[in-house]
């Protein structure tokens, strides 16, 4: 059914190159690939691994969506390395799926300047002798795309060393990454939304987007900026954001969700939310269920937008 597959990952010898295969394929057919230990190997975007000195290391597999990985066991012979590469966190596990939300902490207290939430450290993650959050060790399943939105600055850090991948999000959250994923264009039009003050970081952010069709208040006076974002309304929110970008259904399209709760979807997000599992998305937890009511993660987000951005970018 669309946005759920089975990964498999063969190993060869000759040549060293880790193979993915998705059945079906997703539509943008990406994958990410990482080592633990870049002195012991590394490996390319498209799976080819390289041995740079004697040890041992695991190479990770990972679709784009986040929701399943693999990983070897790769040894070296030779001389260890003196130094392993500078990263938090334990040793990683073996095949994982990302794992349905969970009742998180509550978001820490939303800034009401006009400044956006404290920034993460200028260095990227992308050098292993950079800086980088405490709580988003190399071997999670959410390195990559976190990585990918921080690199993009689509999300930031709550600051200069945690990220809180497990917080939940909340709605002037998810609008002001779909703000940046625009590039923050300049927006004259005002908002009636009485609870959304003038100087809070993402004032700017629900302006562009209620102008736009993007994002609709509870009411025509209340947007509710601090509630956390269900995974129905941030479905409704991206495909708004797709039909704003010129996608989105059209004609004849309507076809049945294949989720053990699609009739829990509420009526006003389930054109989205078919369009978000057909493209891959969002997708269906372990036990095929779309959990339409339940929050969303600073994590899970950064699944989400990697994805999107990656569709956008085919267009």
């Amino acid at each position: 059914s669309p946005g759920r597959f089975v990964f498999i990952l063969f190993t060869q010898l000759y040549p060293r190159r880790l193979e993915p295969k998705a059945y079906p394929f997703d539509s943008i057919k990406k994958m990410y690939y990482f080592s633990d230990n870049h002195n012991v190997a590394t490996v390319t975007d498209d799976g080819v691994v390289t041995a740079a000195g004697g040890g041992t290391t695991t190479v990770y597999a990972m679709d784009l969506n986040g929701m399943l990985y693999k990983n070897i066991e790769v040894s070296v012979k030779g001389t260890e390395p003196t130094a392993t590469p500078k990263r938090s966190g334990s040793g990683g596990s073996s095949s994982k799926s990302t794992p349905a939300p969970t009742d998180s902490p509550a978001p820490t207290e939303t800034p009401t300047s006009t400044e956006t939430p404290t920034s993460a450290p200028t260095p990227t993650p992308s050098d292993e002798n950079d800086d980088w959050f405490v709580d988003v060790p190399q071997n999670a399943w959410y390195y990559e795309p976190i990585k990918a939105t921080f690199d993009k600055k689509l999300m930031v850090g709550v600051d200069d060393t945690h990220f809180e991948p497990e917080t939940d999000v909340t709605r002037g959250m998810f609008t002001t990454t779909l703000y940046r994923l625009e590039n923050e264009p300049e927006n004259s039009a005002e908002y009636t939304f009485t609870d959304v003050e003038q100087n809070a970081y993402y004032a700017k952010a629900v302006a562009w987007a209620s102008t736009n069709g993007i994002v609709s208040g509870y009411s025509d006076d209340e947007f509710a900026p601090n509630d956390t974002i269900t995974r129905e309304q941030m479905a409704a929110m991206i495909y708004r954001y797709a039909q704003y970008k010129g996608e989105g259904f059209t004609g004849d399209w309507m076809f049945l969700l294949d989720y053990a709760d699609s009739q829990d979807v509420s009526e006003y997000a389930y054109e989205a939310m078919c369009w978000n599992t057909m493209n891959g998305i969002i997708s269906g937890m372990d036990d095929n269920t779309l959990s339409p009511k339940t929050n969303s993660t600073r994590a899970q987000i950064a699944v989400v937008l990697t994805k999107l951005n990656e569709i956008l970018e085919d267009l």
